[in-house]
């Protein structure tokens, strides 16, 4: 090998060696080189990794893990992995964090959102917060995913967030909530009290559809929030009272370039009975001890006749006494065995 060859190939090396160097210098990161899983933690920057199959314990073991402020769920777990038998939950205090404030984001990876499925009777996200001191908040960014229930199952609602002597900031960028159902805020549950500073909701790029709540709030139910809507669709979502948004206890709203569209209300009273919608009769009102409650539930009436009353009677069969009591009593002649 000649004088010049050396050189050549000395002056390629050095040069590969340059660009290896810059890619892992300060201020840069190898994704790939820095990734903290469920399984594996090397290193105290980068993400935190969802890794398995128990997605739900995952996500709370690293809400957490003080070092985890960036959370990822990647689009390629098994597939049984996004499927939430059990509610997400996220529990934060000021007894258990030592008062201090947190910041977390948490984020689908890929192009598409992730979608998380909720089993039948499950939210996907129950968040709690109290007791935090003044001026320390929780911040948490959910990002790029997909919440929705099967349409052949009713689960509890999509997030719901409950703040009690506490901050809460919730975010939402690039979410999907859809199919979700519970009794208040079908898609988005946010309730707080006796806080110091007010709990603020922000949703970005947002959609809300085909959320139902058997009271109020089929999209959206809020008390004492102050919320910020933006670039977001809230459609196709039904409730008595309140089908996109409902909103009590002085909470304020703010909304810019959003679509609000085809929400309805009084599906239960209008006197026709949709199951799909969880009724199970309509009366054409809304109100209960009529056989039919307020909620479009089938009612099963006392041995008097009457609905929602505590008759007792004095022997099986005879309504108005004051003996036995007619949970004892089947009103056919017959008392149940204690």
């Amino acid at each position: 090998m000649n004088l010049f060859s050396r050189i050549i190939i000395k002056l390629s090396f050095s040069i590969l060696l340059s660009l290896l160097c810059a890619c892992v210098a300060p201020g840069n990161r190898l994704d790939t080189a820095m990734v903290r899983t469920a399984a594996h933690s090397s290193s105290d920057d980068g993400p935190c990794v969802v890794g398995g199959v128990d997605l739900a314990g995952a996500l709370e073991n690293f809400f957490h893990d003080a070092m985890c402020t960036l959370i990822e769920i990647p689009s390629d777990l098994p597939a049984e992995a996004y499927f939430l038998e059990e509610s997400i939950s996220f529990d934060f205090s000021g007894e258990t964090e030592a008062g201090f404030g947190r910041a977390v984001e948490i984020r689908g990876m890929g192009a598409e959102q992730v979608e998380l499925v909720a089993a039948a009777g499950q939210r996907h996200v129950t968040l709690s917060v109290a007791d935090l001191l003044s001026g320390q908040a929780l911040d948490l960014t959910l990002e790029n995913l997909s919440l929705v229930a099967t349409s052949a199952e009713t689960n509890a609602g999509g997030v719901a967030a409950f703040v009690e002597n506490a901050q809460l900031k919730l975010a939402f960028e690039n979410v999907s909530v859809k199919n979700n159902v519970a009794d208040e805020g079908g898609g988005i549950y946010v309730s707080s009290s006796a806080a110091l500073e007010p709990s603020e909701l922000f949703l970005k790029n947002v959609e809300l559809e085909s959320n139902r709540a058997s009271i109020a709030g089929g999209a959206l139910f809020t008390r004492a929030f102050t919320v910020q809507i933006e670039d977001s669709f809230i459609r196709y979502n039904h409730a008595v009272q309140g089908a996109g948004i409902y909103s009590e206890d002085d909470s304020v709203l703010g909304m810019a370039d959003t679509v609000i569209e085809h929400n309805q209300t009084s599906f239960c009273g209008d006197g026709h009975m949709q199951p799909e919608y969880g009724e199970e009769c309509d009366d054409g009102n809304r109100e209960s001890c009529d056989g039919c409650s307020v909620t479009c539930g089938v009612e099963i009436a006392s041995c008097d006749g009457t609905y929602c009353s505590n008759a007792v009677v004095d022997e099986c069969g005879v309504c108005g006494g004051d003996g036995i009591a007619e949970d004892y009593c089947d009103c056919n002649g017959s008392v149940f065995d204690e």
